[in-house]
């Protein structure tokens, strides 16, 4: 499947909002001052939920052929 700019560009915007929303911006400070000294052990945990997680859904969806309905129909039909 070929894409052109305007899909491209959409799907960039996609991802971007995905991985770099509000909350990413606003929760590592106050989490890292509320965790005072297990700051490295509370940042790693929010890089593995806050990107890992949703960079796992894209792979799971890419992997299923694109098409959410298809990975949901491995679950169940």
């Amino acid at each position: 499947m070929k894409f052109g700019k305007k899909e491209t560009f959409v799907t960039g915007l996609a991802l971007l909002a995905m991985f770099l929303g509000a909350g990413n911006l606003i929760f590592p400070p106050m989490l890292g001052l509320q965790a005072g000294d297990a700051f490295w052990p509370a940042i790693l945990g929010f890089i593995v939920t806050g990107v890992g997680l949703p960079l796992l859904g894209v792979t799971a969806v890419a992997k299923a052929g694109g098409d959410l309905q298809v990975l949901g129909d491995r679950v169940h039909p």
